[in-house]
């Protein structure tokens, strides 16, 4: 018998998984909609990037700051992004 425990999709990464696959289910039809086609790697893809988004949101914010207190330093933060 089994022990009782959530499966092969629990903790951190499962929620990761299931949560990008729910959002890109709810989605597909305004996608589809829109722009009237599918990405075949779309429901690869993103939970690939889901853990490192923060990341990158944060210095592209990081950029933008930069890039309103001094020009030229926006250049060289938004490389990191």
């Amino acid at each position: 018998m089994g022990c009782g425990h959530g499966g092969a999709l629990s903790g951190p990464v499962g929620e990761y998984i299931l949560f990008t696959i729910a959002a890109q289910l709810t989605t597909l039809p305004v996608i589809l909609l829109q722009f009237e086609r599918l990405s075949n790697i779309a429901l690869l893809a993103n939970p690939l990037i889901l853990p490192v988004q923060p990341l990158v949101m944060g210095t592209g914010g990081l950029a933008l700051l930069s890039g309103v207190l001094f020009q030229p330093m926006r250049q060289l933060v938004a490389w990191f992004a």
